[in-house]
Order: structure tokens, then C-alpha cells, then sequence
């Protein structure tokens, strides 16, 4: 039988005076999770969170040892690993839009580590209940929960370290529900490949691949193009004696007519989608020839929304399972359930900034700050957007799935939220397509490449094909140049500038252009194209965009200087909104209050130089009272512990 206990979520602090406070549960401490957790008690609710793991940070959390016990994810009985993380997994998106302060393409520790700050800085860790299992989450019955919607009874069990219950299962009761538990673990698999079942080889999907060792000398099939198949492909062939990628459609069209191996050591090579596994460890596909055999198939193939929790209860069972959420208004909402919301639901998109603004609404909601249409509307534009996509021929895998469409979203969510709130920049939308671009006309090396590190290495680059520096000799010349510079800085303690990050320089005086910028550089350091469009629409000044540059440079090697250089309009201080243009510009402070621009120190905290970007030391951090609260955080009184150590000046990041 379940043992009964009140509620035991601490309280927050009181919400101020005509704002409901409610008693909230969280399901997942990853980054959604945390960023729900802070807007919820920043919002004066007492609210808690459910960890399945034994620390937070959800997706971001490398253990190589935990997989499932089926490699495939199929066997509705194995043992399911929550996480996906690779070994050498990094960002696809640079740290500007991921907000994490970090190498720019960083690794999926430094993104852990980072979260292990804003937890620490925002006091969420007292409010997590680690290695707890939700068995079921089910509304209580309406009279429970008044007009505004039902309660939550959310069953749970305490997890010994391997995974067993540990204790009796605890029934709590609360006022509403946030479910931030991911869409990374349940595997999505090609329905019916012929001969798979009798096939000789290894099959495993991308939930369970860790690193690429396993297929030293191998012959390997990777089937789906998208990230993670364009990252595990790569990988692999570093290794592998060959690698077929087998798709349907491809991120450049232009690599579907292109039969031409490709990777650093020519070894991958393209393919139409898998259409049979023979007996004898051949493998057929739609377009191209057939292998004669392979060693593995790496499923890649993309993940399915599972809410293990709701599947016993017929108001939610409907939820689970499905490659879409079905019925939701705006992503995020049931219409008949209006105590619960969904953070995390969209896919192609800048996660983190989204996260947040996602959690304030859903805490807001909650409060009664702001208000959601009633649920019949709600259920007719959840209606009507189905419409359209059946329609315009979207498949319903796709739903969720938001690319350009994200910066409207986001804007709807902030103003949903109330005038406070501001709007995510509008540089983030430019970056994020050139970034897109850059990956696709690169997608070998366009995390390290000279563009991507910095102003002063695309200088270098420049120079040395004006030298004619190239092939063997430009590598031995990169190579000494680096380990020269490495030497000189680690012998000095170096004070310069990162150039691994972005910062106004001109030789003329004027601008230099952003990072990712492909365009020649015209007088006085002209914008992008990109970014003429939208200052000629008046979305964005020279200025701001300055800023937002100034706002993320670091200082190489030793991490030296937290402290925003961008002054009082940086898009990242702690200063209120500019008065040109709140919703562009800057984020407001928060309702934690802000000591205003100017107020953070000049500290410096050095980290040793790590040639690799390992994590080896820690030094302490500050909470933010930035309104994005998964900004940098800076350092005006120890709070909390982030490790980081950075590449020496000159190197590339590496892998």
C-alpha cells in the first residue's frame, strides 16, 4: 500500500500580493526541468522536481556504462538507460545561442557543468529529489480542483543504486504538473526492414552508441542524415574501415546527386535508405549499390515523446508514445488539463532560451499574471494548426519540429507572459541561420574551422594562403604555431583576449564583422547580409550588434574575465531594457532585483590551460538576476562551482 505524506516542497518566497501560489511538482531536473524550477519559486510557488538520475542535468549526463539492455530500445521489458549522451558529442549550436559560457561549439561536460551552476547559483538543488522514479501522475478529480483545474497525484518511489526501489511509494498531492522529462530516450525505429530480424550483424540505435571504438576496421551503415547521423557517421569513420549513410532526404540537397566519398579520410559515402538486411550481412537500399556486407547498422533514427507516467490514466494515455504530442495548444498546453504544461515539447530549436521562456508563461499561468485563452479556444487553434498541416502535407512527425519558425514562438511566448518580458534579441535569429548555413556548406570542420574561432585565426588562415602555405606544410606550420602560442601563454598567464570568442577589432577603427559572417568585409567593417536585412528594417543597429559580440568575449586559456564588458546596453547585463527598443536590445532585470549596470566586480579567476578543453577545476560563481536567467552567470559573490579549462591561445578547440 502507498504511503501518504503532505507535499513536502519548501515553500518560496511569498508571492506578492494578488498572485495565487500553488503547490507544483516538476518531473525532470534536466535543463527544462532546472529553468521550471527557478521561474516556478521565482513566480512565489512551492514547487519541487523529480529526478529519475542521480544528478541533475538530464540529456547532458555521460554515463558510458548505461545503456539499454536491448541495443535497439525495442523489447518493451529491457532495461532503459534514460540518457544519449556520446563521449564526444559537442554543440551544434554555438555558445552565443546556447547561453552557456564555454568553449563556442562546447562539449556536452561543459554544458553539464554549466548546469550544475545555475543550479547552485539559483539554490535549486535543496528542491530536487534525486533517483526518483514517477510511477503516475493522474488528475484528481475536478471538484478536487476547483474552476481554475485539477490537482495532481503524483505516485514515486525512492531508486537504490541500481535502479531498484529502494522504499514504499509515496502519493503526494499537488495543485499542478510540469513535465520536463525530455523526448531523448525512447528510441524511434524504421518500421519493418525486411531481413532485420535475421540479420548476422550488430544493430543498435543512436540512444545506445557511446563512442565509436567498438567499430575499429569495420564496415558500418549509419541510417538517418539528420544531426546526430551527420555526428555519428563522422565519428565512426575516424575509426571504421568505410561508412555508408543511408537517408531519405539529406540537410544539403545538393549531397543526394554527389556519389563521391567524403570525411577526412574519404571514407563515407552516401546512400539511399536502407530497403533490406540480408542473411549473409548484406544490406539493399533504395538508391545506390548494395553492400555486399557490413558489420553494424547504427539506427539514427530519431526519438519517440514517451510519459511513462501518464499511461495508466485514460485523460492522459493518449499523450504517450507517438512521434507528436497530439492535441496540444501551443506546444505546451491540454486544453482540458489546464493545470498542465509541457516544457520542451519543440525539437529544432535554440533549447535553452526557449526552456525559460516556456516555464515563466507555465509559472505565470499558474499565478494568475497572465492568462491562456479558455480551453474551448484553446481546442480549436490546436484543431486548426492540425488542419493545416495535414494540409500543406506535414508529416505529424514534424509537429513539434520549429526551425525558423521558433523566433515567432518565442516571441508569442514572452508577450503571453506579460510586457516585462522581453523578446530574445533579434540577433540570435540571423546567427542561428548563418550558423545553419555554415554547417551545411561545412559540415566537416565548421565547429573548428577558422570562422568559427575567432576574428584573429581567420586572419592567420588568410595569411597563410597569401603565403602560399598549404597541404603538408601549412599543417606543420599550424601545428608550430600552435604549440608556440600554447607555450608563450601558459609561461606568461596570459591577459588577452580570447580568440576563440568574438570581440569589436578593427585595424581601421571600425567594426570587425561577427564570427560567422561568409561576406567580404566591406568599409568600415560592413554586416553580414543578414544582418543589413534586418538594420535596414530597423530590427537592429550596428551598435547592438556590437554589443551582443562584446557582451560574450572571454579571456583564453584561463577563463580570466566574468564580468560583461558591454556596459549598460549589453544585451546580457543586469541593466534595464534600452530605451530605443526594450524587446531587442537587452533583457530587464529580474523580480530578484539587480544591483544595475556597472554593479559586477572586475574579478579574474584563473583555470589552468587545458590543450584538450578538458573540465579539471572549479572556482566559484554568483547567481544572475538577468531576466534570461541561463545567461552568464557572473561573479559577485560565491555561490556556486563551475569547471572549465580552456584551450591555450592559438589552439583549435579540437574534438
Amino acid at each position: 500500500m502507498a504511503a501518504r505524506q503532505p507535499a513536502p516542497a519548501a515553500p518560496a518566497a511569498a508571492a506578492p500580493a494578488g498572485r495565487l501560489s500553488r503547490s507544483v511538482a516538476v518531473i525532470g531536473a534536466g535543463a527544462a526541468g532546472l529553468a521550471a524550477l527557478r521561474e516556478l519559486r521565482a513566480e512565489g510557488h512551492a514547487a519541487v522536481a523529480f529526478e529519475l538520475a542521480a544528478r541533475t542535468g538530464g540529456v547532458w549526463v555521460y554515463d558510458e556504462a548505461d545503456v539499454d539492455s536491448d541495443p535497439l530500445g525495442a523489447a518493451p521489458a529491457r532495461r532503459r538507460a534514460h540518457g544519449s549522451m556520446y563521449r564526444d558529442l559537442r554543440t551544434n549550436l554555438p555558445r552565443e545561442l546556447m547561453v552557456v559560457d564555454a568553449r563556442r561549439f562546447c562539449g556536452h561536460a561543459e554544458v553539464l557543468a554549466y548546469l550544475d551552476a545555475f543550479a547552485h547559483a539559483h539554490g535549486l538543488h535543496e528542491h530536487v529529489r534525486l533517483s526518483t522514479r514517477v510511477l503516475q501522475a493522474s488528475p484528481l478529480p475536478h471538484a478536487d480542483g476547483g474552476a481554475a483545474g485539477p490537482r495532481w497525484r503524483v505516485r514515486h518511489v525512492r531508486l537504490g543504486p541500481g535502479g531498484e526501489p529502494a522504499g514504499a511509494v509515496v502519493s503526494q498531492d499537488f495543485d499542478a504538473l510540469l513535465v520536463c522529462n525530455g523526448h531523448y530516450s525512447e528510441p524511434n525505429l524504421p518500421e519493418d526492414v525486411p531481413g532485420a530480424a535475421a540479420w548476422p550483424g550488430r544493430q543498435l540505435h543512436s540512444h545506445n552508441y557511446r563512442s565509436p571504438d567498438a567499430f575499429a576496421g569495420q564496415t558500418v551503415v549509419v541510417v538517418g542524415a539528420s544531426n546526430s547521423g551527420e555526428d555519428v557517421s563522422r565519428e565512426v569513420a575516424a575509426v571504421a574501415d568505410r561508412v555508408v549513410v543511408a537517408a531519405r532526404s539529406w540537410k544539403n540537397p545538393e549531397w543526394a546527386a554527389d556519389p563521391a566519398p567524403f570525411g577526412q579520410r574519404g571514407n563515407v559515402s552516401r546512400r539511399g535508405m536502407v530497403t533490406a538486411l540480408r542473411p549473409d550481412g548484406g544490406v539493399e537500399f533504395a538508391e545506390g549499390p548494395a553492400l555486399a556486407r557490413a558489420d553494424a547498422v547504427i539506427y539514427c533514427t530519431g526519438y519517440r515523446y514517451r510519459f511513462p507516467f501518464f499511461e495508466d490514466d485514460a485523460a492522459t494515455s493518449g499523450m504517450s508514445g507517438g512521434q507528436h504530442v497530439p492535441g496540444l495548444f501551443r506546444h505546451m498546453w491540454v486544453p482540458s488539463l489546464p493545470t498542465l504544461a509541457l516544457i520542451g515539447v519543440p525539437w529544432k530549436v535554440v533549447p535553452f532560451p526557449q526552456f525559460e521562456l516556456q516555464a515563466r508563461l507555465a509559472a505565470r499561468v499558474l499565478s494568475g499574471r497572465a492568462a491562456l485563452p479558455p480551453p474551448a479556444e484553446q481546442a480549436a487553434a490546436a484543431a486548426a494548426e492540425a488542419a493545416e498541416r495535414r494540409a500543406a502535407g506535414v508529416p505529424l512527425r514534424w509537429t513539434h519540429m520549429m526551425g525558423e519558425d521558433q523566433w515567432e514562438y518565442d516571441a508569442w511566448l514572452a508577450d503571453a507572459a506579460g510586457p516585462d518580458v522581453p523578446r530574445l534579441p533579434r540577433w540570435r535569429e540571423a546567427m542561428y541561420a548563418a550558423v545553419g548555413a555554415s554547417k551545411r556548406a561545412h559540415p566537416e570542420d565548421y565547429r573548428d574551422s577558422a570562422a568559427a574561432r575567432g576574428p584573429a585565426a581567420a586572419r592567420e588562415m588568410d595569411g597563410r594562403k597569401r603565403a602560399g602555405l598549404d597541404g603538408t606544410e601549412a599543417r606543420a606550420t599550424k601545428r608550430a604555431a600552435r604549440a608556440a602560442q600554447a607555450g608563450a601563454a601558459r609561461a606568461v598567464q596570459q591577459e588577452s583576449r580570447d580568440e576563440l570568442a568574438f570581440a569589436p577589432r578593427g585595424g581601421d577603427g571600425g567594426p570587425e564583422l561577427p564570427w560567422w559572417a561568409g561576406a567580404p568585409r566591406g568599409a568600415g567593417g560592413a554586416l553580414p547580409r543578414a544582418a543589413r536585412a534586418s538594420e535596414s528594417a530597423g530590427a537592429i543597429s550596428l551598435a547592438q550588434w556590437q554589443q551582443a559580440e562584446a557582451c560574450q568575449s572571454r579571456s583564453a586559456a584561463s577563463l580570466q574575465r566574468w564580468a560583461h564588458p558591454g556596459g549598460a546596453h549589453c544585451p546580457c547585463s543586469l541593466s534595464e531594457a534600452d530605451d530605443d527598443d526594450s524587446q531587442d536590445t537587452a533583457n530587464s532585470s529580474s523580480s530578484e532585483g539587480s544591483a544595475g549596470a556597472g554593479a559586477l566586480p572586475e574579478r579574474q579567476q584563473r583555470l589552468p590551460a587545458g590543450g584538450d578543453g578538458s573540465i579539471t577545476s572549479a572556482r566559484p560563481l554568483a547567481a544572475s538576476s538577468a531576466a534570461f536567467s541561463f545567461g552568464p552567470l557572473p561573479l559577485d559573490a560565491p555561490a556556486a562551482e563551475l569547471v572549465l579549462a580552456w584551450p591555450a591561445a592559438g589552439a583549435s578547440p579540437g574534438r
